[in-house]
């Protein structure tokens, strides 16, 4: 397994695993999510890559991605640090540290960059992220509502 930085020619197979993410998070929370158009999915990954303050991280097994963990860098005048927007793994990789381990990459960078913080989102009836991300030593510390409407 190896952890690397998404380069261009990463595009389908991460795209593969977007669509996968979609159907995956549909169940979770009860809904049906539609991710974007694949063109426009292409654009925003082009732009991810061009970006210096958002890494997406790939894990590959035998030159094929089977997880991703896009993250941003964040740093003001009373903080710095890291914010994981997103991880997926493929279901027949999961339960095997995969997600810790780009969690733990990214903490890695954070720390060469000097950084002191890592933060991220979790819905609430993601109760397996939830669990990982606790026995990872995460603590929550804000409640993000909110509200939608037709």
């Amino acid at each position: 397994m190896r952890i690397r930085k998404a380069k261009k020619e990463d595009f389908y197979e991460y795209l593969n695993l977007k669509r996968e993410e979609e159907r995956d998070y549909s169940k979770i929370v009860g809904k049906k999510i539609i991710y974007p158009k694949n063109r426009i999915l292409k654009k925003e990954f082009l732009e991810i890559l061009r970006d210096k303050k958002i890494l997406l991280l790939v894990i590959e097994e035998n030159k094929k991605l089977i997880g991703y963990m896009h993250a941003t860098f964040f740093k003001n005048i009373y903080r710095k640090g890291g914010y994981v927007g997103d991880i997926f793994v493929l279901k027949e990789f999961r339960r095997k540290g995969i997600a810790t381990k780009l969690i733990n990459k990214f903490i890695k960078i954070l720390k060469n960059r000097r950084y002191k913080m890592i933060s991220l989102s979790v819905n609430i009836k993601n109760k397996k992220a939830v669990r990982l991300y606790k026995k990872l030593g995460f603590n929550i510390c804000n409640y993000d509502l909110k509200k939608e409407w037709k």
